[in-house]
């Protein structure tokens, strides 16, 4: 749960945030001369700082349950993915990317648009089901493979980025319920990047019409 609620917690609030970000601030985003996508930079790394902050409290708790706790069957205890501590840092600044592309395209919206704030509250909740938050990877592909459904669908499943990202935070602590973790990782950044440059664009466009409405 911790490996996998506290970064998307992070994308979560920064989707949340989205709705309200430039109308909160509104006299300092028509007054400023700076561009007024620092507003998004700065809400993304805040919530990021909030996310590194918790990151001790799950160290914590691989400590503990690495102590206390072994398998029923095979008094297996907790196995750490140590060289997927490297993959850590880079899941990081993906994310941190992947969180400034999806501020950029709904801040403007939002504000334009208070329908999409609703519509995001609601997709926020459908979302962390949507990724691998509470199981792992091959958790997935097992049990599409027992339903019979087409595993196809893990193709289509893996274009969401946070599949890359949380699947490189699970591999350290639990290794054998991730795959692919580099090139799920590679994809992640590549569309996360793709999203940046199209949230940019959006925001740009946008914004004439957001300085009017504030």
């Amino acid at each position: 749960l911790l490996t996998g609620i506290l970064p998307f917690q992070w994308t979560a609030h920064v989707m949340n945030d989205s709705g309200r970000l430039l109308g909160n601030d509104a006299k300092l985003v028509i007054a400023s001369s700076l561009p007024r996508e620092i507003w998004v930079l700065r809400s993304v790394t805040s919530r990021g700082l909030e996310f590194l902050f918790s990151l001790p409290i799950t160290v914590v708790a691989a400590v503990l349950f690495a102590i206390f706790w072994s398998h029923p069957d095979t008094g297996e205890s907790l196995s750490i993915g140590w060289i997927w501590l490297l993959a850590v840092p880079v899941a990081l600044l993906v994310q941190f990317v992947f969180n400034i592309g999806l501020s950029l395209t709904l801040a403007p919206m939002c504000m334009l648009y208070p329908d999409v704030q609703r519509v995001v509250r609601v997709f926020t909740t459908l979302y962390r089901y949507l990724s691998p938050v509470i199981y792992g990877l091959v958790t997935l592909e097992v049990a599409l493979e027992g339903a019979g459904w087409p595993l196809w669908l893990i193709d289509v499943y893996e274009l969401n980025p946070l599949v890359g990202i949380l699947n490189a935070y699970h591999a350290v602590f639990f290794p054998g319920t991730v795959d692919n973790v580099i090139p799920l990782l590679a994809i992640a950044a590549g569309l996360s990047v793709a999203l940046v440059v199209v949230g940019w664009r959006v925001f740009r466009r946008l914004e004439p019409r957001v300085l009017k409405e504030l």
